[in-house]
């Protein structure tokens, strides 16, 4: 990206994005999910799952607003090649299965 002023923004607007999922899972640890059976194995919760269910109930906002923000200074292209670093190549492995 040559604007670094786009650049700048999209850097401060993934920050605080990450600052916001950091504090909700600080804010919302796993063991506020009670350990419970997993309906689908019928095995206890791992403590994964249990993570997974807690970061789950994050409001929908946080995500909408790092999206928001990105759209503001970035092509689509450019948002996608991001989210997959959030996923760590997850993304395009999992479309190859």
């Amino acid at each position: 990206m040559k604007d670094e002023k786009k650049a700048g923004f999209a850097v401060t607007t993934i920050y605080n994005h990450l600052r916001q999922v950091r504090d909700w899972q600080k804010d919302h640890p796993y063991t506020t999910i009670p350990a419970g059976i997993n309906p689908l194995t019928g095995r206890p919760l791992s403590k994964l799952d249990r993570e997974m269910i807690a970061d789950s109930a994050m409001p929908k906002e946080v995500h909408e607003r790092l999206m928001k923000g990105l759209r503001r200074v970035l092509t689509e292209e450019q948002i996608e090649q991001i989210l997959d670093k959030y996923t760590v190549g997850k993304v395009a492995f999992r479309k190859k299965k």
